[in-house]
């Protein structure tokens, strides 16, 4: 391995290190699908393609290092090497307990991320347990859905809502219809009263 091709691997898992795993394969499939206008140009264009403005920036930087350090490694050499950081990185968040996720506001240190993306993610791969605790949640169908869906496959699903203020266009506990006519056993829907919430010295609910 020479010295471009190890600055390349280096570019491979900065960007999998800050972007999600499926921003990581839209441009490891992107270099594979843009062959024809060119290896290095399609790569471009595949990451000019990237919603977030850092992870964009990112898999720029990684396609800039692989064309001015690397030139001679094909582009599925290029895209097996985002892949395989980004496999490196899931085994690496996999495996610990707690992970932080910036929604905002936006930072030019940390990425946000969109709250309803990052909930889809994760309720799409949950596979045994899944615990949502929110004081009430937006009417997303695509969230909904994908609570069902992992309900359906096995997972147990619990979801944990708070009292809707009257004012508020969010779902509380008692909108069940809105995960389902019928839940399963293993999917439920807990009350958090507003009286059970945690307070500061001062009383200030938390």
């Amino acid at each position: 391995m020479d010295a471009g091709e190890r600055k390349l691997i280096e570019a491979a898992v900065r960007f999998a290190a800050i972007a999600p795993a499926d921003v990581v394969e839209q441009l490891a499939a992107g270099i594979c699908v843009r062959l024809a206008v060119g290896a290095t140009r399609g790569a471009r264009d595949a990451a000019q393609a990237i919603g977030n403005p850092r992870h964009r920036a990112l898999a720029g930087d990684f396609v800039e290092v692989w064309r001015a350090e690397a030139p001679g490694v094909t582009a599925s050499e290029a895209a097996m090497a985002l892949l395989s950081a980004a496999a490196t990185e899931r085994e690496h968040s996999r495996r610990q307990r707690i992970q932080l996720v910036w929604t905002g506001p936006s930072t030019t240190a940390i990425p946000a991320r969109q709250t309803g993306e990052f909930l889809a993610g994760m309720i799409d791969t949950a596979r045994r347990t899944l615990t949502l605790s929110s004081f009430g949640v937006f009417p997303v169908s695509r969230i909904g859905e994908g609570l069902r869906s992992a309900a359906a496959r096995g997972v147990v699903v619990r979801v944990i809502l708070g009292d809707r203020p009257e004012d508020a266009n969010w779902l509380d506990w008692r909108n069940q219809q809105a995960f389902g006519r019928r839940l399963p056993g293993n999917f439920a829907l807990y009350h958090r009263p507003v009286e059970n919430r945690l307070r500061d010295d001062a009383g200030n609910q938390v």
